[in-house]
């Protein structure tokens, strides 16, 4: 059943929207669901996620702990609890939470549903080859594997994306950080006649005397002189040696620094994810490296495999080479007499020490490493489906291994009496609550931003969690531009206290380009009144703020205070605005529950959560702009689906579109009201196309929607 909007209400509608300023709308009847928290109160628990995969790779379901043969350091121990958890489901936070003597603090509400999977591609050391693959990769993977509700981000060692490196679902912000994905010339090695690359300056610098003799005779006959000759050989050849000596010491150092900008930026994503308790995919791509210093705090690889395991992150390296061997590449430029140097050798032992990083980041953190292959894409599809499911273990450590000084304990598990089964969990238990952060004193600027808090949740990495806050972004043409409108929802139950006071509210927006430049911002305070908060119609409070931008990728972030509880909640979203008023195209699609109120006004409140009650009515509106025209009117048809795992569930006869009298002559406004009824709880998306029948054209628009 449906009903479609007249004409002239979606347009009074929209015009309404347009001209208000930016002022709290009416709060909706659309009661929060209530969830019977599991409440599992031991704070001595530790916990470790295990995988149970059989010989097909499929996860191994129905395990109980009796089953699990679990070793601390050693010694068997016993399992308190085994839980399932589906990861991206909405009760993954809850379970993890329960596991571990916690209330659930909602940060999945902020984030949303869904997978959370990282790619670290490591520019430092990757070849322009292997940044063309890398490319293929990403591309293949954003085409094929992402989901609607996934939010992805891609992540460099060297920062090249700028603003474009972070979580988000929207495919063309990520297809654009793709595209700008470039080759870093970074290369250990010198420009002398004969080239010396990492492994040969490791084993000069472990004294390996036939790597450095042979350096030593290559630039001795460079320079013209024999080993021996008139000259004192003793003279002419420590002064070779000591030549060599440098060159590997600098090929080294360099070496060193790459790795140390790669593995840094490693740890300071995975600690950045810390405040989503949930567990996250983190693909690490990259070319290899090896760390020879090992005394340098920056290649220190338990820090990340430390901060990997407090985060829930599980990493699956990916070498960007494909395919290697021990064999000397052609380009490689050599003397002729090279008996005395084992090349072959060299190059297996340099491939070995490359692959080392990855394997063991990879094997401690719960994951594989995805070597010697040239089609990762593959192993990428079987690693997102192996941790669709995985087993949440918890125990009860001894008091020694928690106050150890150790940094951490060795655990093994394996299944009884089935060692058909793949178990795969992290090798290392830590004790400590939270890695070991040195005091750094702020820089002016930081501190500035410390001092006002809504600045710094608006400048996050990750939104804000402590006050709930869901923001929906909508374009429309206007007189001037593009129209864009933020709606920021709050639930009252946020804000409910023991007082009769009003509460006040600080709303800071903030528009920007892709770039990170700021194109609007604006701050606001809104008054929410005691019987507000008590009515019991009264669910949320929305606040609407308007952008006026040109055609572009911008990004909207929103910071909300509650001045009484001084709590912060924040969110935001990516916007990609096209040409309103040359090419065929709709506006936005703004949707909102349908009451009684609605009905009587003519205006529907828009709904920034998403959130439908089962057997509510959706009401959406989008306006059709530039159809194309003959002699009589403009031929244009609208097909409305509903889609659930990526297949329709809901799909509506095709409605043409009648013009307006009152509407601008390229514009097309349209709404109707969807009934929610037998669609039972879960996540769907709508899917408005239009087809221009005689331009012979489409636009379609999506939205995602939970009904509950």
């Amino acid at each position: 059943m449906h009903r479609s909007w007249p004409a002239h209400i979606i347009l009074l509608i929209l015009l309404a929207w347009l001209s208000a300023p930016p002022i709290p709308a009416q709060s909706r009847d659309n009661p929060q669901p209530r969830t019977d928290e599991v409440v599992r109160v031991n704070t001595e628990l530790a916990q470790t996620d295990v995988l149970v995969l059989d010989k097909n790779g499929q996860f191994v379901v129905g395990l109980t702990r009796e089953q699990l043969q679990f070793r601390v350091n050693g010694k068997p121990r016993t399992v308190s609890f085994l839980d399932r958890i589906t990861a991206g489901s909405q009760t993954e936070e809850q379970q993890i939470a329960a596991a571990r003597g916690q209330s659930a603090i909602g940060a999945r509400l902020a984030f949303g549903d869904g997978r959370t999977i990282f790619f670290f591609v490591d520019d430092c050391h990757l070849s322009s080859e292997s940044v063309r693959r890398t490319r293929e990769m990403l591309t293949h993977f954003l085409d094929n594997y992402l989901l609607p509700e996934d939010h992805v981000a891609i992540v460099t060692a060297t920062g090249q994306l700028g603003f474009l490196e972070q979580l988000t679902n929207e495919p063309n912000v990520l297809r654009r950080a793709v595209t700008k994905l470039s080759h870093r010339n970074f290369v250990s090695t010198d420009a002398e006649r004969t080239p010396m690359n990492e492994t040969e300056a490791a084993a000069i610098s472990m004294e390996d005397r036939r790597v450095l003799d042979y350096f030593v005779d290559q630039l001795l006959r460079e320079m013209g002189r024999r080993p021996r000759g008139p000259t004192p050989p003793s003279k002419t050849r420590g002064d070779a040696e000591q030549s060599v000596r440098a060159r590997a010491r600098a090929i080294m150092d360099q070496s060193t620094a790459l790795s140390v900008q790669t593995l840094t930026g490693l740890r300071r994503l995975i600690e950045l994810t810390d405040t989503m308790p949930w567990r996250k995919t983190l693909f690490f791509v990259s070319d290899g490296f090896a760390v020879y210093d090992r005394s340098n705090p920056g290649t220190d690889v338990s820090r990340i495999i430390k901060a990997a395991a407090l985060g829930l992150t599980v990493i699956y390296s990916i070498d960007a080479q494909g395919l290697v061997t021990g064999l000397t590449p052609a380009s490689r430029k050599l003397a002729f007499n090279i008996g005395r140097l084992n090349t072959g050798a060299l190059n297996t032992t340099g491939i070995t020490a490359v692959q080392e990083t990855l394997q063991t980041l990879a094997a401690d953190t719960g994951g594989t490493a995805l070597l010697n292959s040239n089609t990762p894409i593959s192993q990428i599809d079987d690693a997102l489906g192996e941790m669709s499911n995985y087993y949440l273990l918890s125990w009860r450590p001894e008091e020694k291994e928690i106050s150890d000084n150790r940094d951490f304990v060795p655990i093994e598990v394996s299944i009884v009496d089935r060692p058909d089964l793949i178990v795969r969990t992290r090798q290392k238990f830590f004790s400590a609550a939270r890695l070991d952060k040195p005091e750094k004193k702020p820089s002016k600027s930081k501190a500035a931003v410390a001092e006002k808090p809504l600045d710094a949740a608006l400048h996050g990495f990750a939104p804000k969690i402590d006050l709930p806050v869901s923001m929906s972004l909508g374009y429309s043409a206007a007189a001037a531009g593009t129209s864009v409108m933020a709606t920021i929802e709050i639930p009252l139950r946020a804000l409910e206290s023991n007082g009769e006071e009003s509460r006040e509210l600080q709303v800071m927006a903030a528009c920007v380009d892709e770039n990170g430049k700021p194109v609007k911002v604006s701050e606001q305070g809104i008054t929410v009144k005691p019987d507000q908060i008590k009515s019991s119609r009264s669910e949320s409070v929305i606040y609407n703020h308007e952008f006026s931008l040109t055609p572009g990728l911008y990004q909207v972030r929103v910071a909300v205070l509650d001045k009484k509880a001084n709590r912060i909640g924040s969110a935001m979203q990516w916007i990609d605005i096209p040409n309103l008023k040359e090419d065929f195209n709709t506006s936005s699609l703004f949707i909102g529950e349908v009451d009684s109120a609605s009905l009587q006004s003519g205006k529907l409140s828009l709904n920034a959560a998403h959130r439908f009650r089962a057997g509510a009515t959706l009401g959406f509106f989008l306006v059709v702009y530039n159809a194309g025209r003959n002699s009589t009117d403009p031929d244009v048809a609208l097909q409305v689906q509903i889609f659930r795992d990526q297949q329709p569930v809901v799909t509506k006869p095709l409605v043409k579109l009648v013009p307006a009298p009152s509407a601008p002559p390229n514009a097309m406004p349209y709404g109707e009201d969807v009934v929610l009824q037998g669609l039972p709880a879960g996540k769907y998306v709508l899917q408005v196309t239009a087809i221009d029948r005689i331009a012979k054209k489409s636009s379609h628009q999506r939205v995602r929607f939970l009904v509950y």
